[in-house]
């Protein structure tokens, strides 16, 4: 059946009350799939369930099961039965009004079932935008892949309204204009436009397939006032905390990761050696000093014996210097005895004074004699102490390189060696 164009009179504007700024209010969930755009409030009431809209980008409230959705619910509910309580101007029955003869003029139209729209609808204004257009389905709202709403001479998308009695379903592509308010479930498919609003009351739910709702310029979101706002006091504390994240994690995290990692990572002989060489204190360690005495004597004990030997020969003409410049060379100073010069090659000082030494218990000499060459020679005698101020003579046996006499002077007593006579 094609329907004329009607004028009608009679029709008033339906009040929205608090649900003017929603662009989706459902009763029982929302739920989205795709990258949905939604410029308006959306809520549910009294369910709670509000899924996808991590894909979507909301430019309003969200509200779930709060006093506002609460409220808004309340008032969806006033204007749909204000909606469905207007006479129509036209007793004609409009269950299909895409692509009818003339456009439609502002008034109200029945369905007494489902409505359906397929192609286009015009909605002629008149040349002004106070023209109301209520549209009434008995049961369903259904409209046709890529079907149409346009508005001509002055029409206004604020003033377009359809009350459902149960479901809308938008076709694929549906490019919609006004205010949808069913008692049941509304769903948009894939890529449908809607200038205006999806409310579904208490028992309905609102589903959305990549779409995009928006309220505007016949209403405001509440974003300036709702709690999403309150993200704006998050970016500014984490903001701080981004300030200070930058500089905790380039600063503890990276050092802390680098160096338990790389000591573990690289050859652990490698850094132990490389660490304990450098700091290798053996060449600094100061020498031993021998009391009473301003030069240095490594090896302390090895020095004893040459002391005892270099003092016991220190008078000798040829052997004295030999030994002495021997030690000097190594680095090993021979003290003076009593009343000599220095030897050879020695850092000691010079003479010191004569000091005279008290006598101690000898041990017995060899008891043979070391011949020179290998022929006998005299026993000698040191057992007996010499007094002081008396002058002897020390025998140095040295094999077969023959014995070497030693002038010692008054009080001077050479120690019991097995190669002393």
């Amino acid at each position: 059946m094609t329907m004329l164009g009607t004028v009608a009179s009679a029709q008033s504007s339906v009040g929205l009350g608090t649900a003017q700024s929603y662009a989706i209010l459902a009763g029982a969930a929302i739920s989205n799939t795709g990258p949905s755009t939604i410029n308006g409030d959306i809520g549910v009431s009294p369910g709670t369930a509000i899924t996808g809209m991590d894909e979507a980008t909301v430019n309003g409230a969200t509200n779930a099961a709060n006093a506002a959705a609460l409220q808004a619910q309340s008032d969806l509910t006033i204007a749909y039965n204000e909606a469905a309580s207007q006479p129509p101007t036209d007793p004609a029955n409009y269950s299909q009004i895409g692509n009818l003869e003339n456009p439609l003029t502002s008034g109200v139209y029945n369905a007494t079932s489902s409505m359906n729209l397929t192609g286009t609808v015009t909605l002629d204004g008149g040349g002004s935008s106070d023209g109301i257009f209520i549209f009434q389905a008995g049961t369903t709202l259904v409209t046709g892949s890529n079907s149409r709403v346009e508005l001509i001479n002055g029409a206004n998308p604020c003033n377009v309204f359809w009350q459902v009695g149960s479901s809308a379903t938008l076709g694929t592509g549906t490019s919609f204009v006004g205010t949808v308010m069913t008692t049941l479930d509304i769903s948009a498919n894939t890529g449908a436009t809607v200038q205006g609003r999806l409310l579904a009351q208490t028992a309905g739910a609102v589903t959305l397939d990549n779409n995009t709702i928006n309220i505007e310029p016949c209403g405001t979101p509440t974003v300036p006032t709702t709690t999403p706002v309150t993200p704006t006091t998050d970016p500014d504390d984490s903001t701080t905390p981004t300030t200070t994240e930058t500089t905790d994690p380039d600063d503890s995290t990276t050092p802390t990761t680098t160096e338990p990692t790389e000591p573990t990572t690289s050859v652990p002989t490698t850094t132990a050696p490389t660490t304990t060489v450098p700091p290798t204190s053996v060449p600094t360690t100061p020498p031993t000093s021998v009391p009473g005495s301003s030069s240095g004597i490594p090896l302390f004990p090895l020095l004893i014996p040459a002391i005892l030997l270099g003092g016991s020969v220190a008078a000798a003409p040829i052997v004295g210097p030999m030994i002495g410049q021997s030690l000097g060379d190594l680095g090993f100073p021979l003290p003076e005895l009593p009343g000599f010069p220095p030897l050879a090659g020695s850092a000691m000082p010079g003479p010191a004074p004569v000091l005279p030494v008290a006598p101690a218990p000898m041990a017995p000499g060899p008891e043979s004699p070391n011949g020179r060459g290998g022929e006998p020679g005299a026993m000698g005698d040191v057992t007996n102490p010499v007094a002081a101020g008396t002058a002897g003579t020390a025998v140095l046996m040295t094999g077969s390189m023959g014995d070497f006499e030693l002038p010692l002077p008054s009080g001077v007593r050479l120690p019991p060696l097995p190669f002393i006579r």
